[in-house]
């Protein structure tokens, strides 16, 4: 068992969920094109465009609802991109930070091997380090 203080990383979870990420990006990014390029849901300029629900106060309403509706959709969809990009970004650092350790500590280990391996001659001990 592990010290409590000890962690661990499993780079095939890690790289699994960095693809997981790309393929939600790819999902957030084709809501946005389609809400904002839909000519049934926006003008020519990407502006909302409400249904046309009537003159009565009731239908004004909810014209103005639907808007606003809308334009909370789109904040929440690019608060979502904002969020997978971060965890993109966290995860890929993790990955690159974890991998250069290894190497670094593998690196390491063998320099120390190979240094330490005239010790065992000049002790008088095995000399395949």
């Amino acid at each position: 068992m592990a010290p409590a203080d000890s962690s661990s990383v499993h780079l095939t979870s890690l790289h699994d969920f960095r693809d997981n990420l790309a393929s939600r990006l790819t999902e957030v990014d084709s809501m946005l094109t389609t809400l904002r390029s839909d000519p049934v849901l926006t003008d020519r300029n990407g502006s909302v465009r409400p249904p046309r629900l009537g003159t009565f106060e009731d239908a004004d309403k909810e014209s103005t609802q639907y808007a606003t509706l809308y334009q909370q959709y789109l904040q929440r969809l690019r608060r979502l991109r904002e969020a997978v990009t971060a965890a993109q970004a966290a995860t890929t650092t993790i990955i690159d930070n974890y991998q250069t350790t290894e190497t670094l500590n593998a690196a390491s280990a063998t320099d120390i091997s190979r240094a330490l391996a005239g010790i065992n001659t000049a002790l008088g001990g095995p000399t395949d380090g």
